[in-house]
């Protein structure tokens, strides 16, 4: 049970009588119904209420997983939502840092039970990610790619919903490339990015943006031979991938090799969609101007 929480020994209001009956009532439908209706009293920020309706969904049900999702948002909502800021770091700092941990260890339990369900490591990385914890979320999300090979799937998320993306994961991996690639820590950003995508390279070598993960981290290094390695063996498997020729047509502009800069960005010029046409049309006609002022 919650230490938090607040148990009444006795019924004494309506408001406890009411959860109570709703949940005797709706017991047939673990999860789901409960999921919607935490949800509700969540954003009627009614703690109380919250408290509540959680011990009694925990007295009933206390392994499952919208419940241990439940949970964790309560403790991260009770441990983000109280922050003052300090002045030395010119930044906010969390208060309850009791409620940041138990909502970290909830996650844990939440993985162990349910490795399918993403949110128990979304949830936890992004919330280190919110508060500026890079470096604490970063075992998580190589663990997450190193668990994932076991994990049977599809991937599950709230009220165990199937997510139906096959490169869900991967999109995921990206997206925490970029927040370390972005970072101002630029001596250590770029080789955690490449821990992220050497790991995913290692678990998914068969999936081809495993080598755009390899050529993009690498080209933000300068280690320009690897990128190019890496994504000319990507395009030998899928010559149309947007994303692998852009970043061919900067290496090989940046390697004063303009005639097959071109050739990277005319190819995406006759078969990108409207965005990818007109930043290749924008990247030709620079190319140009170069090659005009060169000679």
């Amino acid at each position: 049970m919650l230490k938090l929480f607040y148990h009444e020994t006795k019924i004494n209001s309506m408001k406890t009588l009411t959860i109570l009956t709703f949940l005797t009532l709706s017991s047939f439908v673990i999860g789901q119904t409960k999921w919607n209706d935490f949800n509700k009293l969540v954003k009627q920020n009614d703690r109380d209420a919250i408290e509540k309706f959680i011990s009694v969904w925990e007295a009933a049900s206390p392994k499952d997983a919208d419940l241990y999702l439940a949970k964790f948002v309560y403790y991260r909502n009770r441990g983000v939502g109280q922050q003052e800021y300090d002045a030395t770091k010119e930044d906010f700092r969390v208060i309850d840092e009791e409620s940041i941990q138990m909502a970290l260890k909830i996650c844990e339990r939440g993985r162990i039970d349910h490795p399918a369900r993403v949110d128990f490591f979304t949830e936890r990385i992004q919330l280190l990610l919110d508060l500026k914890r890079l470096d604490a979320a970063n075992p998580f999300i190589l663990k997450w790619i190193d668990d994932s090979q076991r994990v049977s799937k599809p991937w599950l998320k709230s009220e165990n919903n199937p997510i139906e993306d096959p490169d869900f994961l991967y999109k995921q991996i990206c997206n925490y490339i970029d927040v370390w690639l972005l970072s101002t820590d630029m001596d250590q950003g770029p080789f955690v990015a490449l821990d992220f995508a050497n790991a995913y390279a290692q678990n998914y070598a068969a999936d081809p943006n495993s080598l755009y993960l390899l050529g993009k981290v690498n080209y933000k290094l300068e280690n320009l031979i690897e990128s190019e390695m890496a994504l000319l063996k990507l395009l030998t498997r899928s010559p149309n991938h947007i994303d692998a020729l852009f970043l061919m047509g900067y290496i090989t502009k940046k390697t004063g090799q303009f005639d097959r800069s071109l050739s990277y960005f005319k190819s995406i010029k006759k078969q990108g969609v409207k965005a990818e046409r007109r930043r290749a049309k924008t990247e030709i006609k620079a190319l140009k101007k170069e090659i005009k002022a060169a000679k």
